[in-house]
């Protein structure tokens, strides 16, 4: 029963978490500060328990922080209920890697039926419907939706690096050291800019915003890893999808967003995330 309270807490909270990237990318001049404290504050939390830090977590820490750094940007530019469900577009990638990979047979009918819905649900999000099937550039159009599409590519690129690396590997030491990448990679892209006496007066401002994000983001970690092994993720992850939803209401009731028109293609991206998650591969 306590594991499944983990479970529905890790959904709430990773619908949580994109409303807490918004504010925070609204109220910052670029995304770099939000996302350089973002993976900061958890890795300086993870540092003290003395993980051993596995080099394996460096490629996937360095396309995370290019992928926060997107994301952030995208969810400053444009509507949080319109742009975070396109993340799941991310799945599309994977499906094109594995069949350039030759790991295409690996995607079942659930998978590949998910994949349409995802597609049909995201091409309903654009302000003018899907009057095409060429609706995936149009997407790009949308206030955010270039540094969105381009977070999904990146995404998908981390997952098919994570299933090659991630195997054998402690999933703490793993994450610790994907986490400190990050932190690392953007605490010197910051000070290149000149921009660290910005980030230290933004966390200022906004620290218990920052704490919240943070804390959110390793929570989110932690939750999964309680929850096993009573919950296996092939249960946990499917149950994920839901998230949108969450982070559909948090976007009314927090930002002001029109959901009119949206819910039915957020729901299509659910049901499709579902059935991609739940599918074995």
């Amino acid at each position: 029963m306590l594991a499944w309270a983990f479970v529905f807490l890790r959904l709430f909270a990773i619908g949580a978490e994109r409303a807490l990237l918004k504010r925070l990318g609204n109220r910052s001049p670029h995304g770099l500060i939000p996302a350089f404290w973002f993976f900061a504050l958890p890795a300086l939390a993870l540092l003290p328990w003395g993980w051993t830090l596995s080099a394996k977590g460096v490629p996937s820490g360095v396309l995370l922080a290019l992928a926060t750094a997107l994301y952030i940007r995208a969810l400053r530019e444009g509507e949080l209920s319109r742009l975070a469900p396109l993340s799941s577009l991310s799945y599309g990638f994977l499906f094109l890697m594995d069949l350039l990979l030759g790991k295409g047979k690996a995607w079942g009918a659930p998978s590949l039926l998910g994949l349409l819905l995802i597609m049909g649900g995201s091409a309903s999000l654009y302000p003018k419907g899907p009057s095409s099937l060429l609706f995936l550039p149009r997407l790009g159009n949308l206030p955010g939706g270039k540094p969105m599409l381009l977070y999904a590519f990146l995404l998908a690129t981390q997952r098919q690096v994570d299933a090659k690396l991630v195997p054998g590997e402690d999933p703490l030491s793993y994450s610790a050291s994907a986490f400190l990448t990050v932190a690392v990679l953007l605490g010197l892209l910051l000070g290149s800019r000149h921009d660290l006496p910005l980030a230290v007066a933004f966390a200022r401002r906004n620290i218990f915003l920052l704490v919240a994000a943070g804390g959110n983001n390793l929570l989110t970690f932690l939750l999964a890893l309680w929850a096993l092994p009573s919950v296996p993720l092939s249960l946990q992850e499917p149950l994920m999808a839901l998230s949108h939803g969450v982070t559909a209401l948090l976007a009314r009731l927090f930002f002001g967003e029109d959901l009119r028109g949206r819910l039915g293609g957020i729901g299509l991206i659910i049901l499709g995330s579902a059935l991609i998650l739940g599918d074995p591969r």
